[in-house]
Parts: structure tokens; C-alpha cells; sequence
């Protein structure tokens, strides 16, 4: 038989594989115990032969659950310790059936005497595999055995825990299965925690499960002072930003001196950039803040325009009303100042009505000419002033208060986003004119 044929002559294959790689890659049972029933020597040599990975075997076996091909070349193997040997990466037969999630595989290694924290060229081990892949079973099955409480905190050569593997890979499950089980919220090597990289990938079942036991990784920074809500920002994931922003996630700078908002802005996540803007994280009377200095700018530029009317009027009532018992109108100024307060209060009986009915020429010269000066005013100032205003708060509220939610997160990170403080008002303003644009 050719493949008998192949054992006997130690016939590889281009992959370096030997038929004995084939037959457990596939399970076949009987065709290994005929290879070693024929020819025991070859078949001692066969069973330690490493393909181009670096994999015997054993470790197709394990890779593909196996279990009865396992259990037999460990048993014709026993001296020869083969359950530990490593592949070119680095990994044992244990780290492939933890990838895959074998479970009787695992079992039947551990049981068999397999090391159940070898470490591979990354330093990682078959708990550090399962947690990355999702493997919950396994996961479990790993740190229930003699040595979990051992190896659950245990970090590869980046300083990753099983825990910062499964939050980067969102595997909630297996997130809660290690706080259960008591592991330790570390930094890797670069500070980050958990939450970090959980941010991050936009995994936010995963961030809440570690802000609900350790909420104190909010506001966290890594080594170049970020926080979680920076590299959220900066990966362009909004959903984990606007989750951050609810836990209340603090609006610091990192070491270049940049906010969140600067990397959402940087590098232009534009539907980052709305979130911040359409969520209610600020003051609920910020927005009626802004919404009444906006009117009152209003009403500034409104009277720039009614200052000339008040300096005519002033002017007029200076020299028709000098004279004038109260003397309100002896100066310029002081004629300027009645004037003004005149919109507020008329007072027409003792400016007016007395000066112009007591007879007295000195007190009033033109009274003709100063009662009719009076009635434009009464219809120019108070009474066309406060319609326009008036106008202006009703007709505009719709406006001010669409736009005063915008403006007033424009005035809250002014001084936060630096250099792009007009980069953000600009943004805001072509918002509030595009009215509802296009998030992409």
C-alpha cells in the first residue's frame, strides 16, 4: 500500500507533513494504530516529526477534537513528553484545542498531564486563546482547573490579560465570567485597560459590564493621556462615545494638549461630532442660557439702530423742555438720560401736562410743537421698540432655540478644542443652516 509504503520510507510531503499528520488530521483511528502495529520504530519517529509549522501530529489531533487519536499517540507516547512540544509559533497542542474550543480534547490533554499555561513565541497561553476567540466553555473549564486561580490574571508579551482580550474582541460573556471569578482590571503596556480597548471597538454591552464592577476605568488614561473617550473618538465610534458621555466620562486633554472633540474633529467623524452635539449631557439651563443672551444680542443690535432715534428725541426735548421745573432737561445729557427712561416710564404729567397747562411761557416755550414731538415719540420708541422686540422673540424663538443647542456646546468646548475652536463654530453654524444634513 502506498501509504504504508510512505511510513516505512519516511516519505514527506511538500509541507513536511507525513502521512501519520494526515491520518490525525482527519481522525482516522484505525489507520494510525495500523501504522503503529507495522512498523513500531518508524512510527516512534513519525509520531515526533513536525510539519513546516512545527506541528506534530499530536497537535492536528488536537487542532481538529480528535479525542480517541489524542488519547492513543499519547499513550504510545508517554516517554516521550509530546503533549508539551511547541510548534514554530510556539504553541502546544493544548493552545489549538483551547482556540477551537474542544472541550473533551482539553480535558482529555489536562487529564493526560498537559501544562495548562504554556506560552507561545507571544507569550500567550491557551487561556489567553480562548478568551480571544470567544470560548467560553473553555474559558471556564480552564480556570475551574487546579491552576485557574493561577493563571486568570496572566498576561501576554503586550501586557494583555485574558481580560483585556476578551473586552477587545467584545466576548461579554467571558468578561463576566472573569469578574466573577475575581480577575484583576490591570493595565497593558501601553496603560490601557480594558475599557480602553473595549471603546476602542465600539463593543458597548462589553464597556458596561466593566463600568457597572470598575468605574473608576472611566475616566482611566493611557500612557499617552488618554482616556477611553479619546480613543473612542478617535476610532470614529459613536455609539461608545455617546455611552461614555452618559456615564459622565470627564472632558480632559491628553499629553499633545487634544480632547476627544479634537480627534473626532481631526479626523473627521463627522456623526462623532453630532453625537457630542445632540446628547444631553450639559446643564439642562445652559440651553436657556444661551437662548436668552442670544435674544438679548438681539436687542442689542435692535437698539444701536433706535440710538439715533434716542439722541434726536434727547436733543429735541433739550431744547424745547430746558426750562422745565425738574430740570430733567437742563443738559444735554441729562435730556439723553430722561429721554431713555422715558420708554420705560412716560411720566407725561409732570414733564408734560403741568409745563403745558400752568401758563407759564418760561416753562414751556413751544407747547404746540412739544406735545406733537411727544406723540411721534410715544409712537416711534416705546410702542414700535417693544412690537419689534416682541416680533423678534416670537417670530425668531424657533430659530434661537434650534440653534441655542449648538451654540452652547460651541461655547463649551471653545476653550477645550484650541486651534479648532473656528473649526467647530464653523461646523455648528453650517449645521444650523443646513438643517437637517446628511450623516455619513
Amino acid at each position: 500500500m502506498p501509504l504504508h509504503s510512505a511510513v516505512n520510507s519516511g516519505d514527506l510531503k511538500e509541507d513536511k507533513s507525513t502521512p501519520l499528520h494526515f491520518a490525525c488530521s482527519q481522525g482516522n483511528l484505525e489507520m494510525v494504530q495500523l501504522m503503529h502495529d507495522m512498523q513500531p520504530e518508524r512510527f516512534g519517529r513519525a509520531v515526533k516529526a513536525a510539519d513546516i509549522l512545527k506541528m506534530t501530529p499530536l497537535h492536528r489531533a488536537a487542532l481538529f477534537d480528535h479525542v480517541a487519536v489524542v488519547e492513543y499517540l499519547v499513550k504510545q507516547t508517554a516517554k516521550e513528553n509530546l503533549l508539551n512540544q511547541k510548534d514554530n509559533m510556539g504553541c502546544t497542542p493544548l493552545h489549538y484545542a483551547s482556540k477551537e474550543g474542544h472541550l473533551v480534547a482539553i480535558d482529555d490533554l489536562i487529564h493526560l498531564g498537559a501544562k495548562i499555561n504554556p506560552k507561545n513565541n507571544e507569550k500567550q497561553s491557551p487561556l489567553h486563546f480562548a478568551a480571544r476567540f470567544g470560548r467560553y466553555n473553555t474559558c471556564k473549564r480552564l480556570l475551574e482547573s487546579v491552576q485557574g486561580p493561577n493563571i486568570i490574571n496572566e498576561t501576554d508579551g503586550d501586557g494583555l490579560s485574558a481580560l483585556h482580550l476578551a473586552a477587545l474582541n467584545g466576548n461579554t460573556k467571558i468578561i463576566n465570567l472573569l469578574l466573577q471569578k475575581g480577575a484583576s482590571v490591570t493595565s497593558d503596556h501601553e496603560n490601557n485597560t480594558p475599557l480602553h480597548l473595549a471603546a476602542s471597538s465600539n463593543y458597548t454591552r462589553s464597556m458596561k459590564l466593566l463600568l457597572g464592577v470598575h468605574g473608576n476605568l472611566l475616566d482611566a488614561t493611557n500612557k499617552n493621556g488618554d482616556t477611553a473617550l479619546h480613543l473612542a473618538s478617535k476610532a470614529g465610534q459613536t455609539a461608545a462615545v455617546k455611552l461614555l458621555l452618559t456615564a459622565g466620562a470627564a472632558f480632559t486633554k491628553n499629553k499633545e494638549n487634544k480632547s476627544f472633540i479634537d480627534f473626532a474633529i481631526d479626523h473627521r467623524h463627522t456623526d462623532v461630532a453630532l453625537a457630542v452635539i445632540d446628547h444631553d449631557r450639559f446643564d439642562f439651563f445652559g440651553l436657556y442660557v444661551v437662548m436668552f443672551l442670544e435674544i438679548l444680542r438681539t436687542l442689542f443690535r435692535a437698539l444701536c439702530v433706535f440710538s439715533m432715534l434716542i439722541i434726536a428725541f434727547g436733543l429735541a426735548f433739550y431744547i424745547l423742555l430746558s426750562g422745565e421745573n425738574t430740570h430733567a432737561y437742563s443738559t444735554p445729557g441729562l435730556s439723553l438720560l430722561r429721554t431713555a427712561m422715558m420708554m420705560l416710564e412716560l411720566d407725561y404729567m409732570a414733564s408734560f401736562n403741568e409745563p403745558y397747562t400752568d401758563s407759564d411761557s418760561q416753562t414751556l416755550h413751544f407747547g404746540g410743537l412739544t406735545i406733537f414731538f411727544l406723540a411721534i415719540f410715544v409712537l416711534l420708541m416705546p410702542i414700535l421698540l417693544i412690537n419689534l422686540l416682541i416680533g423678534l422673540a416670537v417670530g425668531d424663538i424657533e430659530s434661537v432655540q434650534k440653534n441655542a443647542k449648538l451654540k452652547r456646546l460651541a461655547m463649551q468646548i471653545e476653550g477645550d478644542v484650541g486651534p479648532n475652536a473656528e473649526t467647530v463654530r464653523s461646523f455648528t453654524t453650517d449645521r444650523s443652516k443646513d438643517g437637517n444634513p446628511h450623516r455619513g
